[in-house]
């Protein structure tokens, strides 16, 4: 499966199955993406795909908010996906 066609399965299906874990979309400039803000964009996000534009908007990996203990927070609308684990 190419990464438009993970980025639109992340659009559809935003929680992974089983566990519930949010997906997040990772771009090409080390940033992070909810999948919101990726089904807000996601034209935008083609386009940077296709073209390989450097502009924050070019998804090349998918991952879930589970496989890391680090806080994630989405870098365009600044929403927290995961806090950060105190134990």
């Amino acid at each position: 499966m190419n990464i438009q066609d993970q980025v639109e399965h992340m659009i559809e299906h935003p929680y992974a199955f089983p566990g519930g874990y949010e997906r997040i979309a990772i771009t090409s400039d080390g940033g992070v993406l909810c999948h919101t803000c990726v089904g807000d964009n996601q034209d935008l996000i083609y386009e940077s795909i296709l073209t390989q534009c450097n502009d924050g908007w070019c998804v090349e990996a998918l991952d879930l908010d589970c496989n890391t203990d680090e806080e994630i927070m989405c870098d365009h609308c600044g929403r927290i996906v995961q806090e950060k684990y105190i134990n």
